[in-house]
């Protein structure tokens, strides 16, 4: 096994990575919480199958080990490709994340598929992902503008935040 976990901690984005993880899996041997936080990660970002990727990112999520943001952000944006019922709650979970590591280049998507899964979501999600539509536009209009350079964008999203809500002074700055 001390292989295996040599080769899973260099943590690269490579197939021996994760044939590494499935091997130590497939061991049984009793692994370290730092491991083992190494081992979902691996599986997270690279399984093939949809389930294990979904099954390790929640595993990981679950650990009672603090995780650093870098693990948390790959548990929650496997959980958005993978778990179409936990979408939304994990978008709001990266929406925070990137927000407090002021990561925009990472935010702007979250924010448009946050926007997008408001006309998805079940109802309990669509209210709050509503009432907060103007504010996410207007965000994402700034990042659009003053991030990404592009005008025309921040227009359509400064636009639409207007229109839901004229209060929306962000939207005219």
């Amino acid at each position: 096994t001390s292989a295996y976990v040599d080769v899973l901690r260099t943590r690269a984005d490579d197939r021996a990575v994760l044939a590494a993880a499935e091997s130590l899996e497939n061991s049984g041997a009793s692994l370290d919480p730092e491991i083992e936080r190494d081992r979902l990660w691996a599986i997270c970002r690279m399984a093939i199958a949809p389930e294990a990727r979904r099954s390790a990112a929640e595993a990981l999520l679950a650990s009672t080990d603090p995780l650093d943001d870098e693990f948390r952000a790959e548990a929650y944006e496997t959980l958005v490709q993978t778990a179409e019922d936990r979408a939304v709650e994990a978008l709001l979970a990266l929406e925070s994340l990137y927000s407090a590591h002021r990561d925009f280049h990472r935010l702007v998507p979250v924010i448009e598929r946050l926007l997008e899964q408001e006309r998805h979501a079940e109802p309990s999600y669509r209210a709050l992902l509503a009432s907060r539509r103007a504010e996410r536009l207007a965000q994402l209009g700034s990042l659009r503008r003053d991030v990404l350079e592009d005008v025309h964008g921040a227009l359509a999203a400064f636009a639409e935040a207007v229109s839901i809500d004229s209060q929306q002074a962000t939207a005219t700055d």
